[in-house]
């Protein structure tokens, strides 16, 4: 069963070490970005939609990606 869906949090999503480390490994240093906080309390479906990533310079080519490999984690 996938762990995510583009509905989950991104509260949630940074819970998990491997999201965590695909969002490293995709964008080196977006994770210390100052205004990456303020993606926390929406979920990635709301990222996607408003393009939030442009705030932080990533285009959402990129974010659906990212995105795409966070929701094909599978549940611990």
């Amino acid at each position: 069963m996938k762990k995510f869906t583009l509905t989950s949090s991104m509260k949630d999503v940074m819970k998990d070490p491997r999201a965590v480390e695909i969002i490293n490994r995709s964008l080196p240093m977006v994770t210390s970005h100052p205004r990456f906080s303020e993606v926390l309390d929406y979920t990635m479906e709301d990222v996607l939609n408003d393009d939030m990533g442009s705030i932080i310079g990533i285009s959402k080519t990129n974010v659906k990606k990212i995105f795409k490999t966070i929701t094909d984690l599978e549940e611990n």
